[in-house]
């Protein structure tokens, strides 16, 4: 048996019946829709053929019109309002928010915006400018950038339109490259191009002004270029093009020794930098000079410390600085001997010294005999004046019973020379000593100190000699310079007779019975002794003979002649120094 449909089943189906009913009812109504906005789209594109017709045939002179005097047959025709404009250049009509009360239109033909309502709907749809905001743009260089950002097309609503926006780049957009970019931005919307351009900047990051190296010297009246190793710097090290200037503190100039302030500036884009840097104008070449270096300085002369001491650079040009010295030992004018000055100054943190040798001398040293040797030191180097005398030699004894004179003893030799001596050298000086006088018989004069030898003996009553003056010599340990000899001894004279008894005793006898007086010692000693004088011949009475005078001996390895006398000095010998310079 056939069952009929439950209520379940007939509303299933009155319910899918009403959504098919809904689905026609709203196609139906999107087909009538569109159907009426084909048909005032179609109405508008016929106005804007009207009115380019009517141009055309020289029907209107003006560019404009309202769109509801176009008087011509067209269906539909029920605009109430909007404009028609030609433009000249391009010969193209447009319509401007032309409208029926219902739909809308605005555009060009091919390009015609229509919609429902009212004309401000056109604005959301309707291409105002193309927008490139802000219309420069500073980054820098290696930051990522989109070069569409802050670029649209926008609609009189001034919101952006959903377009692709084209763009070319002079020269070819480089992040990494810094320069200036023009971006031009072009856009083709409803058969208008749009366009637009961009100033983007790629700008060096971390910008710095360095001066490398921020402090330093430099000699004077040399050549410096302030702007050496000053540079306007990235984050990278790379050197900016761009003009730097400079102030200095005081003026800088190298003619003048002292420190300046050099301040640094440069602006890139709108922001000044600026950089400081010290530069120092010190002298080149200072040196401590101190001449002579050697000073010789007779005792009790006064002497300022400082005098040829001077503290100057490499032209000669004194130094500013405060010259100290100290002496080794303390020194005194008065005091022989040599004295080590040291001279300082300190300049820059350095101390520079030099040392001068003072020597205090005694410019006349003379030696008289002491009958031993004695020693002169050289405390000045210089030339001298050696002089030296021997000594006198005795003379001869007179023999007996009114016998003969003795001979006069000779005097000593005289030699002066000079010699370049050194400091810090020693000479021993020995001064001869004078020959003794004789007397009768065994009664010889003696030997003078330095060489002097002893007279002769005498026969009988005679005469004995008298004894050879002493050498006065100037020599080292090793080597004689220089000596002057003693005189020869006198001989001795005759006795003038005598008797001698058995028992021993003598007695003038007269000349029946005579004996020759002594021969006068040698005098001098060295290399070649001086000969004394003869004794009396045997004759009654006779006088004993001169002894020679002293003469002298010079090394000339070491000594300059300069003159000399033969047998001049009475007494001891003598020696005399003088220092020449």
């Amino acid at each position: 048996m056939k069952k009929g449909f439950t209520l379940i089943e007939l509303l299933g189906t009155v319910v899918i019946l009403a959504i098919i009913s809904s689905l026609v009812l709203i196609v139906t109504i999107n087909i009538l829709e569109a159907s009426k906005k084909s048909a005032f789209k179609t109405s508008s594109l016929n106005a804007i053929y009207a009115y380019n017709n009517l141009l055309n045939l020289g029907g209107y002179e003006n560019n404009s019109i309202d769109v509801e005097n176009v008087l011509l047959p067209l269906e539909n025709n029920n605009f109430i309002d909007g404009t028609l404009t030609f433009d000249q250049n391009t010969k193209i009509v447009t319509a401007n928010y032309i409208t029926d009360g219902t739909y809308c239109a605005d555009g060009v033909k091919g390009y015609l915006i229509v919609v429902k309502g009212s004309c401000d709907l056109i604005d959301n749809y309707k291409a105002k400018e193309l927008v490139a905001n802000p219309s420069s743009v500073d980054i820098y260089a290696g930051d990522d950038y989109d070069l569409l950002t802050g670029v649209y097309l926008n609609n009189f609503k001034d919101t952006p339109l959903d377009v692709e926006i084209n763009y070319s780049s002079t020269p070819v957009f480089d992040k990494n490259t810094v320069g200036t970019y023009e971006i031009l931005y072009s856009v083709e919307y409803h058969g208008v191009t749009y366009t637009k351009t961009r100033t983007i900047n790629v700008l060096y990051q971390g910008v710095n002004l360095s001066a490398s190296p921020d402090s330093l010297t430099i000699y004077k009246d040399s050549t410096y270029d302030l702007l050496t190793g000053v540079a306007l710097k990235d984050i990278n090290n790379t050197v900016i093009p761009n003009t730097i200037t400079y102030t200095s503190s005081p003026a800088f100039t190298t003619a003048a020794v002292g420190t300046y302030t050099i301040t640094y500036s440069s602006v890139y884009k709108g922001t000044t930098y600026t950089k400081t840097r010290t530069i120092e104008v010190i002298y080149e070449g200072v040196n401590l000079v101190v001449s002579p270096s050697i000073v010789n300085l007779e005792s009790g002369t006064s002497y300022t410390m400082l005098t040829g001491v001077s503290f100057i650079d490499k032209n000669g040009t004194t130094v500013p600085g405060t010259i100290t010295y100290t002496s080794s030992p303390s020194y005194s004018n008065t005091t022989l001997g040599g004295y080590t000055i040291t001279y300082g100054v300190t300049y820059r943190g350095t101390t520079y010294t030099k040392t001068r040798t003072m020597r205090v001398y005694q410019a006349l040293t003379t030696y008289s005999y002491t009958g031993g040797s004695q020693t002169f030191d050289v405390i000045a180097t210089g030339r001298y004046k050696v002089e030296l005398w021997g000594a006198q030699a005795g003379s001869g004894g007179q023999g007996l019973c009114s016998g003969g004179l003795g001979g006069s003893g000779g005097g000593g030799g005289y030699i002066q020379a000079m010699v370049d001596l050194t400091a810090g050298e020693s000479f021993t000086v020995v001064v001869g000593g004078a020959g003794g006088n004789a007397a009768y018989s065994g009664n010889y004069g003696v030997g003078g100190y330095n060489g002097g030898t002893n007279g002769a003996s005498a026969g009988g009553v005679s005469g004995a000699g008298g004894g050879g003056g002493g050498a006065t010599t100037f020599r080292t340990s090793s080597t004689t310079y220089l000596r002057a000899n003693g005189g020869g001894g006198g001989g001795g004279g005759a006795d003038g007779g005598y008797y001698r008894y058995s028992s021993g005793a003598t007695t003038c006898g007269g000349c029946g019975s005579r004996n020759a007086g002594a021969a006068g010692g040698a005098g001098g000693s060295g290399a070649s002794a001086i000969a004394g004088g003869a004794g009396a011949p045997n004759s009654c009475g006779a006088t004993g003979s001169s002894g020679s005078g002293g003469t002298y001996y010079i090394n000339t390895t070491y000594m300059t002649y300069v003159a000399n006398t033969v047998g001049t000095k009475t007494g001891n010998g003598y020696a005399r120094i003088t220092y020449a310079g």
